[in-house]
């Protein structure tokens, strides 16, 4: 009876709010029929708090209350509509947040199934009569999480919208612990329009198809080695048809015709020089150390290479002082990081200017020769200097400047308009740029080849060099330009891997500020709010790279995925329960593979225990530089010392106990003598070193036994090592 006379005298308070006397009733008034509506709305019981508050926000749009509970054993915050819908739930248990101490990985309590029911149950609460939720892709789950989240897009009449949410439940008990949705009424203008589409998705693709092009051109394939002919696509404006009429309408272009249209320019940092301390006239250096001095054999001092770039008069460096250089080795990434013997220095240039502004040149050149490998440019913005400089003087400047100093490899280039990668055209004359940017791309048979390129940039103040990066790689194959698919079968392809979506979309609309509920945004300086439009917009297989010129199919990168590890070979392992769990907490192996019969190595425990830290490694494929990069993240965490190293060394169900032991910390305890009891059937001939750590298995349910026997001496097997981790996380 309390429930129902508390709703009803919510309905009350909130229905007197809509008349026109509502601007004056009192904030206490307000404050009551929206707490009750809360209340009413989630079935709080809020009888444990000992304070409480709230306050309004009154913005343009929509007044927003926020609502705060507070009490011994912790807190609630609520943010809430005039209306009572939730916008914000923020719940705060104090003993969630009491020290807890060091804890090992282990399984988290409850499951993720559980966990979205309860959030389901709370969005039932909390959305609108026209609203529901679309989960996003699982993003998986991980070891010690104390909580589940989940996002979603909000829908409006059964169609998704612009709208999303967040939502988090604690993993104990599947209780909401925090909530956070986009709010429609402060976020658009206008009502919702009707969700029924007046226009057909195949029309709409038509409209929406035409505007897609793709240029042909050589791509660099996997082995570094050889280049094909590819469709590639070109951006394009995001635009969408309208459901209800048909039109086709351009996003992009509204938005640049409402936006400020404010100008930013960048501006360069200062930086700070580095200084070297001399070295101690007692010190030697090791074999290491001149080894490390002799990668430097041939590299030019700073005061030779700074001649050599004032020299390229094209720079513009007459007014500008050498402030700092910087010399450094280069290494391949691709080889584990090692030094491909060349060494390069970054000059940087400065000056000021007669306003106390400063302009800087960064110039990175070959350390041993001098030749110029990159530019970039910084300065003040200032739209009163003078332009002295234009499109076209501009780039005859470039040419003549790469024709100068790489006439060879740029007569095999020509003018790359990268604008039509971005779905747009040459851009017109700007009276206030301050740089003028040209790309020159290679070209073989007739097509680019933009990863080999130039790209160089003009100053419109005095006509410098003031960027300019080379991209070269050299010896690459190119097949031939022959028995290509055409442009429009490629299209066809590349258009099937969309998806033709309705949707409510964020339209751009311009406002009209003769009406009385607009004045606080024109106040703010606001011309233009969103409203919701019904409309077909392509939604693309962000996977799909292009389309191959000889075989018309489309190219797609391996996609990226929050799923856990999974096998193909577990059929009938006894352990298959046990490893596939582990799967789904990404602790395992990468490969595919798990084979639960092998004998356990090293390396292959190692790779297990580094999992649970969120490291992936595949240890068929575990030589040179991986297992390397493998056993120094091991050294780091302490599961093993260097001299203890033993890759492919075969492993005793002793062993493969002590390192998971030592691994999640028990090592030390483990290593006492004399304190511990344990009931293994062979409890008298376990060796002392493993004593302690047999007895911590028992009791941390590690190892049941062989037989009921510890078997310190059998040689482990990958499906026991799994089974003993798997234990060890489900230890309560």
């Amino acid at each position: 009876m309390k429930k129902a006379l508390s709703l009803v005298l919510a309905l009350s308070l909130l229905l007197a709010l809509a008349l026109p006397a509502a601007a004056e009733e009192g904030a206490e008034a307000r404050l009551s029929a929206v707490t009750l509506a809360v209340k009413e709305t989630l079935d709080l019981d809020t009888d444990a708090y000992s304070d409480f508050s709230g306050y309004p926000e009154e913005n343009a749009l929509a007044p927003l209350w926020y609502l705060d509970w507070y009490g011994d054993g912790g807190s609630l915050s609520v943010t809430a509509g005039e209306d009572g819908r939730i916008l914000s739930y923020f719940r705060h248990d104090a003993a969630e947040y009491w020290d807890r101490g060091f804890q090992n990985p282990s399984f988290p309590e409850g499951g993720r199934d559980g966990a979205q029911k309860a959030a389901q149950a709370f969005l039932d609460k909390v959305l609108a009569a026209n609203e529901t939720v679309v989960f996003r892709e699982d993003e998986g789950e991980s070891l010690n999480q104390s909580s589940y989240y989940f996002r979603g897009t909000i829908c409006l009449n059964g169609v998704p919208s612009p709208l999303g949410m967040r939502i988090e439940v604690r993993a104990a008990d599947n209780c909401v612990m925090n909530f956070r949705r986009d709010d429609l009424a402060s976020s658009y203008i206008g009502t919702v329009p009707s969700g029924q589409a007046d226009v057909s998705a195949q029309r709409a693709g038509e409209l929406l198809k035409e505007l897609l092009t793709m240029r042909l051109e050589y791509s660099l394939n996997e082995d570094g080695r050889t280049a094909s002919l590819r469709y590639l696509p070109n951006s394009r404006d995001d635009c969408y048809v309208d459901a209800h009429t048909g039109e086709l309408v351009n996003l992009t272009e509204k938005r640049r015709a409402l936006a400020d249209g404010d100008k930013f320019y960048g501006y360069a940092e200062e930086m700070s020089a580095n200084t070297a301390a001399d070295a101690g006239g007692g010190a030697f250096l090791t074999e290491v150390e001149q080894s490390g001095v002799e990668k430097l054999s041939g590299v030019l001092s700073a005061k030779a290479l700074d001649q050599k770039v004032r020299a390229v008069s094209e720079l513009g460096l007459e007014t500008y002082t050498l402030a700092e250089s910087r010399f450094y080795l280069e290494t391949a990434i691709a080889d584990g990081g090692t030094d491909t013997g060349d060494v390069f220095a970054q000059l940087t240039y400065g000056k000021q200017d007669g306003e106390g502004g400063i302009w800087q040149k960064c110039v990175t050149v070959d350390a041993r020769t001098g030749e110029l490998e990159s530019l970039w440019s910084g300065g003040p913005w200032n739209e009163t200097l003078p332009r002295t400089v234009d499109r076209t003087a501009a780039r005859e400047k470039a040419e003549a400047f790469l024709t100068r100093y790489w006439g060879e490899d740029f007569a095999r280039c020509a003018d790359y308009d990268n604008s039509a990668l971005y779905g747009g055209d040459v851009p017109a004359e700007d009276v206030t740029t301050t740089e003028w940017y040209f790309i020159y791309a290679r070209q073989e048979n007739g097509y680019f080849f933009p990863d080999d390129q130039f790209s160089v940039s003009i100053s419109a103040l005095d006509g410098s060099v003031s960027g300019f990066q080379r991209r070269e790689i050299p010896g690459v194959t190119f097949e031939s330009a022959e028995g290509l698919v055409s442009a429009s079968d490629a299209l066809d392809a590349w258009f099937g891997t969309f998806t033709v979506d309705l949707g409510y979309l964020a339209v751009p609309v311009e406002l009209d500020l003769s009406r009385p509920e607009y004045q606080p945004l024109a106040a703010l300086g606001g011309s233009w709010f969103s409203a919701l439009e019904l409309g077909w917009s392509l939604t693309p297989d962000y996977d799909v790279q292009g389309v191959d010129a000889k075989t018309g199919q489309v190219i797609r990168s391996e996609p990226w995925s929050w799923s856990g590890l999974t096998y193909d070979d577990l059929e009938g392992s006894w352990a298959r329960t046990q490893i596939e769990t582990l799967a789904r907490y990404q602790v395992g192996f990468d490969g595919g593979s798990f084979a639960p019969g092998k004998t356990l190595v090293q390396k292959d425990m190692v790779a297990l225990l580094l999992s649970m830290q969120g490291y992936r490694y595949d240890p068929e494929d575990l030589e040179g530089t991986q297992a390397d990069d493998l056993y120094r993240s091991a050294y780091r965490m302490g599961i093993l010392t260097p001299e203890a190293r033993s890759d492919d060394k075969i492993l005793t169900r002793g062993e493969t106990v002590k390192l998971l032991l030592d691994s999640a910390g028990y090592g030390p305890i483990a290593r006492f003598q004399g304190i511990y009891r344990c009931s293994y059937a062979d409890e008298a001939s376990i060796p002392t070193a493993y004593y302690g750590y047999a007895a911590l298995a028992q009791g941390l349910g590690v190892i049941q036994g062989d037989g009921g026997a510890f078997a310190a001496g059998r040689t482990a097997t990958r499906a026991e090592a799994a089974a003993m981790i798997y234990n060890l996380l489900s230890y309560r």
